[in-house]
């Protein structure tokens, strides 16, 4: 989907990491959120699905 790969790399790996800076600073995230996971893009496909369907998301 993305064409630079090389950026959703770093994004990916700037995402993962912010996990273990929760200890540090524990208000970079809402309570109860522990960090981020690394997941494929069918992983959000039926939240993208039920987005489409209600209206809440507009097709590409």
């Amino acid at each position: 989907m993305f064409e630079d790969k090389a950026f959703v790399a770093k994004l990916q790996e700037a995402l993962l990491g912010i996990g273990a800076e929760l200890k540090n600073q524990p208000n970079l995230l809402p309570p109860r959120y522990t960090g981020f996971a690394k997941k494929d893009n069918s992983y959000y496909k039926p939240i993208r699905d039920a987005g489409l369907a209600t209206g809440r998301l507009q097709p590409k």
